[in-house]
């Protein structure tokens, strides 16, 4: 494909090529202009996988070949539209990019870092008995273990109350929920990061094939 793209794309193009390729430019704004509605519009729909990768793809050719025509044309006004064009996906990639990164560590430190030792240290270093025992209902309430706390001279094992078994299974809950959301945004910002690869890279590796393509093999007049 690239190939053929190539062989149309010399700047002594015939007029039966140059009919060929006259539609390419209407063809690249229309997608790209139909992409970002649907992202603002349908973003439930857009935003999937199945639907916004081949749409990147097609966005990511037809843009370098629609600017290389453009340049080719000595159309600057449109070849650096076109170009334009490729700034502003990046940037909107890298917005997008910050945004999922930032995304991710608020979930990230909203997620359950286990009994931390300070808490566990309270059980039998804290000077009052009450906060000892707040310790360990603060470690039932969050992780459902029963831990023993200094009372006086000895031990007690904390007994949770029926309050107590309610507010683990809210916290459970959240648990979970967070779990998910930590999931979605390691997705988000994988597949944001994946996108921004796959559109500067096709975009960039066309544009030096044809430049490459261009050098070695030149028109021959006719």
């Amino acid at each position: 494909m690239l190939l053929y793209l190539a062989s149309l794309l010399h700047i002594n193009t015939t007029p039966k090529n140059e009919n060929k390729l006259k539609y390419i430019p209407v063809i690249t704004i229309l997608l790209w202009l139909s992409m970002v509605i649907g992202y603002i519009v349908y973003p439930g729909f857009f935003l999937k996988e199945f639907v916004q990768y081949p749409l990147i793809i097609f966005v990511s050719i037809l843009l370098p070949v629609s600017f290389w025509l453009q340049a080719q044309a000595r159309k600057r006004f449109f070849a650096l539209f076109f170009l334009g064009i490729f700034f502003l996906n990046i940037s909107l990639l890298i917005f997008a990019l910050e945004k999922n990164y930032s995304s991710q560590r608020i979930v990230e430190s909203n997620v359950d870092k286990g009994i931390l030792p300070e808490i566990a240290e309270m059980l039998i270093r804290d000077e009052n008995i009450e906060k000892r025992k707040l310790a360990a209902q603060y470690i039932y309430r969050h992780h459902a273990v029963q831990m023993a706390y200094k009372n006086a001279d000895t031990y007690t094992l904390y007994a949770p109350t029926a309050t107590d078994k309610e507010q683990y299974r809210a916290y459970f809950i959240r648990n979970a929920e967070i779990g998910t959301a930590r999931m979605n945004a390691i997705d988000q910002l994988l597949s944001t990061f994946f996108l921004l690869i796959l559109h500067s890279g096709i975009f960039l590796c066309l544009i030096l094939f044809l430049i490459l393509h261009e050098q070695k093999d030149p028109p021959v007049e006719i």
